[in-house]
């Protein structure tokens, strides 16, 4: 996290932390007892919420790394196309993806060539590839590669590969298929039960405040 971006966060956690402990506050004002340890509690909140947040965010990461299919695992990010051949780079760095298949380069490296884009039409693999490790600069290679058979085909140009595979739609950057895979293979429901967790927690809290507040000591009867 960049260090403005990090002050930012401070800044209004802390402001939520003061709205917290002044709702608090008055939330408690009847309390005989322990009505500071509440508005403390009541303060730092925010704080555990967004702690709660980050570490529900770095475990769900690290649950992908290991158990996904496509995952990045530093410093290698990995895609799975399918017949044992996957699309793999280097983290933050797509324009370098190579296409592999048991350790066997489909795209050579003399000279060093990378995949900018792909796309899959049944078991076919058509790609366009640059010797540029700059995603900006037009492609200088078009091949198809059959995943079954690992046949390799090469074309002069994008027409002539387009020619070749009837249905092939917009080819895909590595780092967009990572994304794509990754968002595929997450459940939806994750975070949704992550931030309703401590609502209803929450939500309960302040019932059980509430009924505690509602509470009138019993006056003693007359006579006594």
């Amino acid at each position: 996290m960049e260090l403005f971006s990090f002050i930012a966060l401070a800044g209004f956690v802390l402001v939520c932390g003061l709205v917290a402990g002044t709702v608090t506050a008055r939330l408690v004002r009847d309390f005989e007892r322990g009505r500071g340890e509440l508005i403390v509690a009541g303060f730092f909140v925010p704080a555990l919420f967004v702690t709660y947040l980050f570490l529900a965010s770095h475990l769900r990461e690290e649950f992908h790394r290991w158990h996904s299919e496509a995952y990045c695992l530093d410093p290698n990010c990995t895609i799975p196309l399918g017949h044992g051949v996957e699309l793999s780079y280097y983290d933050d760095m797509p324009s370098m993806a190579r296409i592999t298949r048991d350790g066997l380069d489909f795209l050579g490296f003399a000279p060093p060539t990378y995949v900018q884009g792909t796309a899959i039409v049944g078991s076919m693999l058509y790609t366009e590839t640059s010797h540029s490790t700059l995603s900006i600069d037009p492609p200088d290679g078009f091949l198809s590669l059959n995943l079954v058979s690992g046949e390799v085909r090469k074309f002069t140009n994008d027409r002539e590969l387009r020619a070749n595979a009837l249905g092939l739609g917009q080819l895909t950057t590595p780092d967009q298929i990572l994304r794509s895979e990754e968002n595929r293979q997450r459940n939806k429901f994750y975070w949704p039960t992550v931030f309703a967790a401590p609502i209803l927690l929450a939500a309960t809290m302040l019932i059980a405040l509430s009924r505690r507040k509602s509470k009138k000591p019993t006056g003693i009867p007359a006579g006594f």
